[in-house]
């Protein structure tokens, strides 16, 4: 399999994103869906001891000629050698002001949180943008989305893992408010009972669905667990539906009732109401059933 940084642009993914690590190969999970990789690149950023540089990976997903998602998805570029420092996208002072729903973090040398928020608008122009529009060519790009955020450190390992899916997928309205007035803040979504519903269906759904990422980090991840996983693709969250076993009792039960219907056939045949090519055709059929 080729490393993660040499996926050439337009490679399809399903389920998982193998991304290499300095540790080794991880494995990053996809909602559902086939995901794009509409840009990837090295960027700069800034370190403990420095700059260090990450590849970072945008992925699309495009269905029905309209873009339902979209992933970045940033791994180091090479051997980190001191532990990452935390960002502010984990310090809890960010929360209210950014629409965090979500946190849970470790804010010493290492980090590992996940944050949930409303994500409003979308920079066309900065360069993700302007990748993500190459790539999708005349496709409108939607003008709000929830974000699902993964960061994690583990010495030299450092991963961000970020799913985010547009609100006008689950029919809500875009809004052209700001941070402060939004009906997704904290301090105003008890004012919106529908999107607060929805919010606590997209919690529950992050905290699950970052099992699945440190099962990925640890490489003990298998796409099957990422297609059976409780998804947010629809109006609702949803759980696929098992398939229903049957119990011994409505074996049993099921069983006394094709006695009692062929004993009937069987009378009915001895009184001569029915022929012999009736009773065998109707005898087969009741026992075709159990």
């Amino acid at each position: 399999m080729i490393a993660a940084k040499d996926y050439p642009i337009g490679t399809k993914f399903q389920s998982i994103f193998a991304a290499d690590f300095p540790s080794g190969k991880m494995q990053v999970p996809l909602p559902p869906g086939t995901w794009q990789l509409a840009g990837s690149f090295k960027d700069q950023s800034t370190g403990p001891s420095g700059f260090t540089y990450m590849y970072q990976f945008l992925l699309v997903r495009l269905e029905n000629s309209a873009l339902t998602g979209r992933i970045d998805i940033r791994i180091p570029a090479d051997i980190i050698g001191t532990f990452w420092n935390s960002t502010s996208n984990c310090e809890k002072s960010k929360y209210k002001e950014r629409s965090f729903w979500l946190n849970g973090a470790s804010y010493h040398e290492s980090e590992n949180c996940v944050s949930l928020h409303w994500l409003r608008g979308y920079k066309k122009n900065h360069r993700y943008g302007r990748k993500i529009k190459e790539f999708i060519g005349d496709i409108e790009i939607p003008k709000s989305w929830i974000r699902y955020q993964k960061f994690y450190t583990e010495g030299p390992d450092f991963l961000h893992h970020s799913v985010a899916i547009p609100l006008e997928k689950y029919g809500f309205e875009p809004g052209s408010y700001g941070y402060s007035d939004s009906p997704w803040v904290p301090n105003n979504i008890d004012a919106n009972p529908e999107k607060k519903a929805f919010s606590e269906k997209a919690v529950a759904w992050a905290k699950s669905w970052d099992q699945l990422v440190e099962k990925g980090i640890k490489n003990k991840l298998k796409a099957s667990e990422v297609l059976q996983h409780p998804r947010m693709d629809g109006l609702v969250l949803t759980i696929p539906k098992a398939k229903k076993t049957e119990s011994a009792k409505d074996k049993s039960q099921k069983a006394g009732t094709a006695m009692a219907r062929l004993k009937k056939l069987k009378d009915l045949f001895d009184a001569g109401l029915i022929s012999e090519d009736e009773y065998q055709e109707k005898k087969k059929e009741i026992l075709s059933e159990m």
